[in-house]
């Protein structure tokens, strides 16, 4: 569960020096991050993040978001309206386990589940709908003896998103990545993500391909 983005806030991490080696996150932000004249959002967030370390390479966290959505309302005495407040948590796993001195695999997937205010009119008091979402991603990385490469990477990603439970719609992405890194700092990735939305009625499906170059200076 990542935080929107706001112009304006204050995160404090706390780190004690536990066996699982917690690490805690605390925030509170105002504003819509939007570069404008008129700051048409001067909500306040919260934000809480917690994660813990286990052995064999395992991560396991939790966040939590509350926020409320304002905006520029000119036919209001204020000038300004703001939503009821929104809210979503999730759960997220990571683990990074060597098999050999040559191959790491990686494992990595998510819950997440809260108030769907990106789609509704929140500032008109209606019903909000319940988003779920999960992702994962299995793959690991390879390090050959070949000159010119230094490491490679295989991976599958899942996504899956119901944005309303009263509702048949689903919204899935599947997608195989392959990398190849000459250096630590170049990598090429190619990636075939499939997408599947499914109406109930109707099913819409199609397939981009992304080739991918980065640098890291």
């Amino acid at each position: 569960l990542r935080f929107s983005g706001r112009d304006l806030g204050l995160r404090v991490r706390l780190e004690p020096k536990w066996s699982l080696r917690p690490r805690l996150e605390l925030g509170i932000f105002n504003g819509s991050g939007f570069r404008t004249a008129l700051n048409e959002d001067n909500e306040i967030e919260h934000i809480a993040r917690l994660r813990l370390r286990f052995p064999a390479g395992i991560d396991l966290g939790a966040g939590f978001i509350t926020t409320r959505i304002g905006e520029a309302a000119p036919e209001t005495p204020s000038g300004y309206r703001s939503s009821s407040r929104q809210m979503a948590y999730g759960l997220d796993i990571c683990m990074e386990h060597p098999v050999t001195d040559k191959l790491d695999l990686l494992l990595r997937c998510e819950y997440v589940q809260g108030d769907n205010w990106a789609d509704v009119d929140v500032f008109e008091g209606v019903h909000v709908p319940q988003f779920r979402t999960y992702w994962f991603s299995a793959g690991g990385f390879f390090n050959p003896d070949i000159p010119g490469i230094w490491r490679m990477e295989a991976a599958v990603n899942y996504e899956y998103l119901k944005r309303d439970p009263d509702t048949d719609q689903t919204e899935t992405i599947l997608s195989p990545v392959l990398g190849v890194y000459p250096t630590r700092d170049w990598r090429f990735r190619l990636s075939a993500r499939s997408y599947k939305n499914d109406f109930g009625y109707i099913e819409i499906k199609y397939t981009d391909y992304v080739l991918e170059a980065a640098v890291r200076f």
